[in-house]
């Protein structure tokens, strides 16, 4: 679905005004993605998975500073190793490869931590009765809006014809665990349309939580002495806050930047893990300040002095919070939080000229309320394309959009 046109998005300042972007998202499971993944990696003639093995360490010689392999066991006593000419970490969040740098005497990269303390509980829904006639959205996103409300939560149809519910909180906030605190979490959020649905929706799975919301990076491209032949990708490197939907992104070009650097050198030559790791932390330090201006400003949050916040992201958050309720506007920085575009182009002169004049109008004009319910939407006569009503004052509750 295209997010921007299909969702109600209750952002900081506001609902987002139902606009097209041209920016289509999937919404598979886990499951479903890995499964489908694995199907593609598989069919390469040249790739061999082994299953039912844990990897339990590297095989480093400490001397020459060279990475020879992966130490993995099978859980029955019997440990092997497997040679290599390049090890690429990519065990994401739960990488224990500064650990095991550590066991063989080599200090890891230093790290970045920015925690906004926060988890989610998600569970699966099915239907057992149709939305109303005036509900014209196919998702449901509550953002929190820090530091008065550290509480969000975020519904959206899977496959299998299910319904992922997830209610996030932040600081600290308690999260959901049994059925009447999952129903009671979700009608505290700013807007009643999230629970409201669950009420046409039955519960098919348990409760799960996580906290794993932290912001780590870990720093290898200022690595004083690079280990040859290793290489960390992706979450092994740069965990981002997964509320802003980035990691597998980073994931992906990371992966695109590595195939380019072996391109230029073999995977054996010693300066392939500082090039790699280098371009890598050019294009992480997008996403990572993004999301850490973001959470810095949840209570309790500490940023380290070396983590710098540029200029432009501290724009680009005012730009996109003036965005919500101007359709160009939003289709145009969306591009940016999809990391499709760069966050330059939220500095082009019509931009900065429509986020002054958004910022002056509030500033000498009286608050408005947020409305609980979303904005209307219909369809402009005699064509396709979608507009809202703009009635933000209203109750929100619009004619129906078919599709």
């Amino acid at each position: 679905m295209d997010f921007a046109a299909e969702v109600a998005a209750l952002r900081a300042s506001g609902w987002i005004q139902p606009t097209p972007t041209g920016l289509p998202s999937l919404w598979p499971t886990r499951p479903l993605l890995e499964t489908l993944l694995r199907r593609l990696l598989v069919r390469k003639n040249n790739v061999q998975v082994v299953p039912g093995v844990e990897a339990i360490g590297l095989e480093i010689d400490a001397c020459s500073r060279i990475c020879r392999g992966v130490r993995v066991t099978y859980g029955n006593g019997n440990d092997k190793y497997f040679a290599s000419d390049l090890v690429v970490d990519a065990a994401g969040r739960g990488s224990k490869a500064p650990r095991w740098l550590e066991r063989a005497g080599i200090r890891p990269p230093d790290e970045l931590i920015i925690d906004p303390r926060g988890g989610y509980s998600a569970r699966f829904f099915r239907p057992t009765r149709g939305w109303p006639s005036d509900w014209w959205w196919r998702g449901i996103v509550i953002e929190c809006d820090p530091p008065e409300t550290c509480i969000g939560g975020v519904l959206l149809p899977v496959e299998g014809g299910l319904w992922l519910a997830t209610l996030m909180g932040f600081s600290g906030e308690r999260l959901p665990a049994t059925e009447d605190e999952f129903t009671e979490f979700a009608r505290r959020l700013r807007s009643p349309v999230l629970a409201t649905a669950l009420e046409h929706l039955e519960p098919v799975s348990p409760i799960r939580r996580t906290r794993s919301f932290a912001n780590r990076w870990r720093l290898y491209h200022l690595w004083a002495t690079p280990l040859a032949r290793f290489i960390s990708v992706g979450d092994a490197t740069c965990t981002l806050n997964p509320m802003y939907s980035q990691g597998m992104t980073v994931a992906a070009v990371s992966a695109r930047l590595l195939s380019e650097c072996c391109c230029e050198c073999s995977p054996t030559s010693p300066a392939l893990p500082s090039t790699f790791h280098r371009r890598q932390a050019r294009f992480m330090s997008t996403p990572w300040q993004m999301a850490v201006a973001a959470d810095s400003h949840y209570p309790g949050v500490t940023v380290p002095a070396a983590v710098h916040i540029a200029r432009r992201f501290r724009f680009l958050e005012a730009a996109l919070q003036c965005s919500w309720a101007d359709p160009k506007l939003h289709s145009h920085l969306s591009r940016i939080i999809h990391l499709v575009s760069p966050p330059e182009v939220a500095l082009q002169l019509w931009v900065i000229g429509r986020v002054l004049r958004r910022l002056a109008g509030r500033l000498f004009s009286q608050p408005r309320p947020i409305d609980l319910w979303p904005p209307r939407r219909q369809r402009r006569a005699g064509s396709d394309a979608l507009r809202s009503d703009g009635e933000l004052g209203s109750t929100g509750r619009g004619p129906l959009v078919t599709r």
